[in-house]
């Protein structure tokens, strides 16, 4: 009796995992999915970026996994297993990610650009649809409120520079694969 095609293709693509499907989540791939919590002088982090990287990992795109803090929270997935992973914690680039100024200037742009809309629209005896618009326009003022509660809430405090770069940071933890939770992390302003 002849093989039909089906069964060969079974063989063929049973091959095919036993040959190539251990290599898709071999040791070297491996990461890990992890939470915990920062804090400043005993108080939750309002905000901030905080990055893991491996310095055992050979490929560059699974060295580094960065993540926001936010009220001295973090999730961040697929972070590279190590035994030895450095730990960056930056508040000057989230800062400039919640910048009440150039919010604020992005708020009387959008504001503008409603004011113009309806002008034009008046001119031409229409009526315009801002649903749009009155949406970003929204979504920005609540970027703002945010942006200065957090501000008002780092005020007068600074993670010192040492976290925020990788050669320089002295906070190291171990990653294993899997989901995991940190003891926190506990850092003291200053310079």
């Amino acid at each position: 009796m002849k093989p039909s095609r089906f069964s060969g293709a079974l063989v063929f693509g049973g091959c095919f995992l036993v040959l190539f499907g251990s290599g898709c989540s071999g040791k070297g791939s491996k990461t890990g999915d992890v939470s915990g919590t920062v804090n400043l002088d005993g108080s939750p982090l309002p905000f901030g970026l905080i990055k893991f990287v491996a310095s055992d990992s050979t490929k560059a795109k699974e060295k580094e996994k960065p993540g926001e803090i936010k009220d001295g929270a973090f999730e961040v997935k697929g972070v590279p297993v190590g035994d030895s992973v450095t730990v960056t914690i930056d508040t000057e680039k989230a800062a400039a990610m919640y910048n009440p100024d150039t919010l604020r200037r992005g708020l009387a742009e959008k504001q503008a650009s409603r004011a113009s809309m309806l002008a034009g629209a008046k001119d031409k005896g229409q009526a315009p649809d801002t649903t749009q618009i009155d949406e970003e326009i929204a979504k920005i003022k609540e970027d703002l409120k945010k942006a200065e509660d957090l501000t008002k809430k780092l005020k007068g405090k600074k993670v010192p520079t040492k976290y925020g770069d990788e050669k320089t940071s002295t906070i190291k933890v171990k990653i294993t694969g899997g989901a995991q939770t940190l003891d926190p992390i506990e850092l003291k302003s200053g310079n």
